[in-house]
């Protein structure tokens, strides 16, 4: 491959609906490298139609289905997105001008747009959101945390001033179903030292966000959408809580 090649890396799991577009907003890297976390829709066959490089995994955990896939990437850059995130044209530009050469960074974080019923979620704490996604290959590689992992960069960073396209959330049934899911993951994460009380977690904790979030960070800006958004959010606060203790035992054994 050529000095700076760009090589993306996306893992999946019945991507089907989303993958399409994602994977047209990346033809201009030099390769696409998909770990498919065995499919049963038709994610593996749109991944292939676009000439990417597919390889089928047993779901390990989202930081070592990453790595795996970072670990077959052959560009001198590694661009990780997601399947339900699509790159600017903003993005698409910088991103090939800052690679042509550039000695000033290792790894770039990029902000994304989160979209909530195809509304752009402005305030509340929603932008900017930035991640670390862009980094030369051998500097940086995700942490093993059962859910919101993050990129560990080994070197100098900078930002970018594109933006990526977060557009994960179609329907409320969709969010709810994610809910359950991130929540679980969220009671296998090794406990703080210090946990706050239980009453804490479940009532003060959940309001405390909304409130903060949704009132002083004017989430409210964002009309119905925002609305809904912050309250789910306050919501999965909640259900982590109540999982976590169910997950001890029940209140009897909380710990409090």
């Amino acid at each position: 491959m050529k000095k700076n090649s760009i090589s993306a890396v996306i893992i999946t799991k019945n991507s089907a609906a989303c993958l399409p577009r994602c994977l047209r907003c990346l033809d201009f890297t030099d390769e696409i490298i998909v770990v498919d976390s065995e499919s049963s829709d038709e994610t593996v066959k749109i991944a292939r139609s676009h000439k990417a490089h597919v390889y089928v995994k047993k779901f390990a955990g989202y930081g070592k289905n990453k790595n795996f896939g970072i670990s077959k990437a052959k560009g001198a850059w590694v661009l990780s997105v997601d399947s339900d995130e699509y790159v600017s044209d903003t993005l698409r530009e910088e991103l090939l001008g800052k690679i042509s050469g550039s000695r000033e960074a290792d790894g770039y974080y990029i902000t994304r747009r989160n979209y909530f019923y195809g509304k752009w979620l402005r305030f509340g704490g929603q932008y900017p959101d930035y991640h670390m996604r862009l980094f030369r290959k051998g500097k940086g590689l995700f942490d093993l945390s059962a859910v919101h992992e993050g990129l560990r960069l080994k070197g100098r960073s900078a930002r970018l001033r594109g933006w990526l396209i977060h557009d994960s959330k179609p329907t409320v049934e969709r969010h709810i179903s994610d809910i359950n899911l991130y929540t679980g993951l969220e009671t296998e994460k090794k406990p703080a030292k210090k946990e706050k009380p239980f009453y804490y977690r479940v009532l003060f904790k959940p309001v405390l966000y909304f409130v903060k979030n949704y009132f002083f960070k004017m989430g409210f800006l964002d009309g119905a959408g925002g609305f809904i958004f912050h309250v789910n959010s306050a919501m999965y606060l909640f259900i982590t809580a109540v999982k976590k203790l169910e997950k001890k035992g029940g209140p009897g054994k909380s710990g409090r």
